[in-house]
């Protein structure tokens, strides 16, 4: 992956994980559901890999984890997400899928 962009991950609810991130002035936003219900956590700061903005688009399928703090969650397209995480919590690993949505910038 050669591009990167810094973001925010939360979890509202136990079965949703919020992925922003501003990119050329956009906001993507990776709104993925979670098979599994996972505890609080949010992350002030992640990091998205990805090679060109075509693939923040659409639905996706992912794997996640989190353990010892550090979420990973790797798209099927191969965008990588990685954060630390407060709490930081180790629930291990985690499947589901997400959409993306994109805020236009000015």
């Amino acid at each position: 992956m050669s591009a990167t962009a810094n973001g925010t991950v939360f979890r509202p609810n136990p079965n949703q994980i919020l992925n922003v991130f501003t990119i050329d002035g956009s906001q993507y936003t990776f709104a993925s559901s979670v098979a599994t219900p996972l505890p609080p956590f949010q992350a002030v700061t992640a990091t998205i890999n990805y090679d060109y903005p075509d693939q923040l688009i659409a639905n996706r399928f992912y794997d996640g984890s989190v353990q010892g703090g550090q979420l990973n969650i790797q798209l099927d397209n191969g965008v990588r997400i990685t954060a630390t995480v407060e709490p930081p919590i180790d629930v291990g690993r985690f499947q589901g899928q997400g959409h993306w949505e994109v805020e236009q910038g000015d």
